[in-house]
């Protein structure tokens, strides 16, 4: 029953916490709008104002933390939901727990789609933090992917004398060859910026 609670409470805690920030930032942004009409110089300069304004102040993170914070909510409830059937009704609770379970696999998997399969658009906020953290260690991977092939190539230019010595030489170049796709590869921490990469990759074909 404690688990129960405890699940319970934090996923109401993380729902009002997110219609109250909700309610936060439309204030925020109602300020913004205000006294906005018009294309003057003067309205120019007040609309970038208060544009740098909200980008110091990480308006926009904020307002990427509704959705998580409502998922997260989800998730606490679903999880509470099938500890307490457990104790109620074991056939039933075997039941719901697949339903769950259904539901949570479609979440996790429409979030991580975005990130290794470029023409998904299942691009939501939870998408875009699992993409930024697999871009995150994909740098040290192809700093070792570089080391790698700088291996590879002095044993694919190595002087080769018997037919295991050539086999391993013909393997060592397309090892180099796979590892230098890889390392080549610029690291991109937005849906814009890898877009804008796989259209140019794609012309130049």
């Amino acid at each position: 029953i404690q688990v129960v609670n405890a699940l319970w409470f934090s996923s109401l805690v993380c729902s009002i916490a997110s219609a109250s920030i909700s309610i936060l930032v439309k204030q925020w942004l109602r300020q913004y709008t205000t006294g906005m009409a018009g294309v003057s110089p003067e309205i120019a300069r007040l609309r970038q104002f208060r544009y740098d304004n909200l980008r110091k102040w990480k308006v926009a993170e904020i307002m990427m933390l509704l959705p998580i914070l409502l998922q997260g909510s989800l998730v606490l409830f679903l999880s509470g939901l099938v500890v307490f059937l457990f104790q109620v009704d074991y056939t039933f609770a075997k039941a719901a727990t697949t339903l769950i379970s259904a539901l949570l696999l479609f979440i996790l998997v429409t979030a991580v789609l975005p990130t290794f399969q470029p023409d998904c658009p299942y691009q939501s906020l939870q998408a875009w933090g699992i993409f930024v953290v697999i871009q995150a260690l994909k740098k040290p991977a192809r700093s070792f992917a570089r080391s790698l092939t700088k291996y590879a190539t002095r044993v694919a230019t190595s002087h080769a004398d018997g037919t295991l010595q050539r086999l391993r030489n013909r393997m060592a170049k397309r090892v180099a060859r796979q590892l230098t796709r890889f390392a080549d590869k610029p690291n991109s921490y937005s849906w814009k910026a890898r877009e804008r990469i796989l259209i140019e990759d794609k012309d130049a074909i």
